[in-house]
């Protein structure tokens, strides 16, 4: 019994390597934000490693005051933090788990699992606890389960085989769909055309524009305008932005507005994310053309296309506070919504500060 007497606590005050730790969240930081966001990963890695940072340093701190168990030896019980205790006659296996760091120690009292008292323990800590337990139980229910190096690598490359799995198919969805036509449109072909000065003047979302006088504003609900030439048919739907400003998911996304959406679904690949907003920005689109412009704090994306038997069109423009949506159709025996009808609309677009 003297040297029972010198065992009295087992404990881990590095329950897990920190280094290695902060390597492992840095890597599931980057595996969710890239699988989400593709290459458009930087922001959502960036604030999804603070996070998991933060959550695994709190759990930490947490978990590590209870993580030791002692022997009390007059009460035949293992005794855990919070006064849990586990007699010595309830336990029917030990197993002293080792990992390529660290080692776990788990007893079985039922039928059910092995689970753990004690993780992140030294090799100098498991061993004082096999001994430990050698001196208070029979040997035949004490075991060591090794899980190798070898083992590790093949868990390894199973899940790196199950994440390349996932971004090929993430590419083979994104690449089924046709890289639209993208063009640059200088600033001065759409900017510094002469403001229009004539038709109606309207403001939605702090953005004021000019329509020529043949739209005719056909009804205005839940913040859109709908307007139509009833000559050549020709709708135009104006309305604010869709994105709700300082959520969450802007910031964690790095998204917003819908000229930020818009923009991801042309230039990021991979991801979830752009692979959805590909298909809501082009899906069932044919002769694309994209326009990114810019003055100023505006800044913009103009899209062209075809859509079944309509030529369609898109402006979105935003600022640092605000956004409007135009949606443009018309009969496609109208032909193309003609770019010099679109540059008209956009040279006319005053930030809120500008129209009054």
């Amino acid at each position: 019994m003297a040297d029972q007497a010198h065992i009295k606590k087992i404990s881990s005050k590095n329950a897990i390597p920190f280094k290695f730790t902060m390597l492992g969240v840095a890597i599931m930081a980057f595996i969710l934000s890239f699988m989400i966001m593709g290459t458009a990963f930087a922001q959502m890695f960036a604030i999804s490693y603070v996070v998991l940072t933060a959550l695994f340093l709190i759990g930490y701190a947490v978990s590590l005051p209870s993580n030791w168990f002692e022997f009390d030896d007059v009460n035949k019980t293992i005794r855990k933090a919070f006064r849990n205790k586990i007699p010595y006659n309830k336990i029917q296996a030990i197993v002293i788990a080792e990992t390529p760091k660290r080692f776990t120690v788990n007893v079985k009292t039922n039928w059910m699992p092995p689970y753990p008292i004690a993780s992140g323990l030294s090799k100098e800590d498991a061993e004082l606890a096999e001994k430990a337990f050698k001196q208070r139980f029979p040997l035949d229910i004490i075991r060591r389960k090794s899980y190798s190096k070898k083992r590790f690598t093949i868990v390894i490359a199973i899940a790196s085989l199950i994440i390349l799995t996932v971004f090929a198919s993430l590419l083979f969805r994104m690449y089924q769909v046709a890289p639209p036509e993208y063009v640059t449109a200088e600033k001065k072909e759409w900017f510094v055309a002469n403001y229009p000065q004539e038709g109606t003047h309207y403001q939605i979302n702090g953005i004021g524009f000019l329509l020529p006088n043949r739209f005719v504003q056909v009804k205005q609900e839940k913040g859109w305008i709908y307007f139509e030439d009833k000559t050549n048919k020709t709708k135009i739907n104006v309305g604010p932005d869709s994105f709700q400003r300082g959520s969450l998911f802007n910031y964690l996304t790095g998204l917003h507005n819908d000229y930020d959406l818009l923009r991801l679904a042309y230039t990021a690949r991979y991801g979830v994310f752009p692979v959805f907003a590909n298909d809501l920005a082009f899906k069932d689109l044919f002769k694309i053309k994209v326009y990114e412009i810019g003055r100023g704090l505006l800044r913009g994306i103009v899209l062209q296309g075809t859509k079944g038997s309509k030529s369609v069109a898109q402006i979105v423009i935003a600022d640092n506070e605000w956004g409007i949506h135009f949606f443009l159709s018309q009969p496609g025996e109208m032909g193309q919504i003609s770019e010099e009808f679109l540059q008209s609309i956009v040279a006319s677009i005053q930030s809120e500060s500008k129209v009054k």
